[in-house]
């Protein structure tokens, strides 16, 4: 009986890393244009992991979009590594998101944010497990970039959102297609 498959990856100095346990919920390519900007390229490719079966190491910065998701990348490098959902609005959620505030090295206040809470700083080791006493997520879901695992050819995208945004010349058609954002679909 084989084990659980475990992957490993990170940022480009090797500062922030993540583990991930198990098999994803999904894989996917967005066109859209917020996608496009930070990533400088024409698309984002990711895989969607439940919040409990990865585990994430190192210091982050996160920068916004909107006040529902935040962008997290590596402030020595500035490699993404992954996205995580957040409600600014709910006051139970804490957009620290899974770090123990016992393991914070500034022996304080996990997280900066600044006036419009934008961009959040979390230190050292943090599971998205959501151990006892630390943040909440808004959602039970990750989106890790591909570009961000160790090995390539881990995974195969199965659809794509936002393509009304694609590239002309980029054909896609194994993929199922959304002309915005994904819903509900599984």
């Amino acid at each position: 009986m084989a084990g659980t498959r475990i992957l490993t990856g990170g940022c480009a100095c090797g500062q922030l890393t993540f583990e991930t346990h198990g098999e994803p919920k999904r894989v996917g390519l967005c066109h859209c244009m917020t996608c496009r900007k930070i990533s400088g390229a024409a698309f984002n490719a990711f895989v969607i992991y439940p919040v409990e079966q990865v585990t994430i190491t190192g210091e982050t910065k996160g920068w916004s979009a909107t006040p529902d998701s935040e962008r997290c990348f590596c402030p020595v490098c500035g490699s993404q590594v992954f996205d995580r959902d957040v409600r600014a609005s709910d006051p139970k959620v804490d957009t620290t998101f899974g770090i123990n505030p016992m393991l914070s090295s500034s022996g304080g206040a996990s997280s900066d944010a600044d006036p419009e809470g934008h961009v959040s700083e979390n230190r050292d080791h943090f599971s998205l497990a959501r151990p006892a006493g630390s943040a909440r997520c808004a959602s039970d879901e990750i989106e890790i970039k591909l570009g961000a695992f160790d090995d390539p050819n881990l995974f195969t995208p199965t659809y794509e959102a936002w393509t009304k945004r694609r590239e002309h010349w980029l054909c896609t058609p194994d993929l199922k297609s959304f002309p915005e954002n994904r819903g509900e679909v599984a």
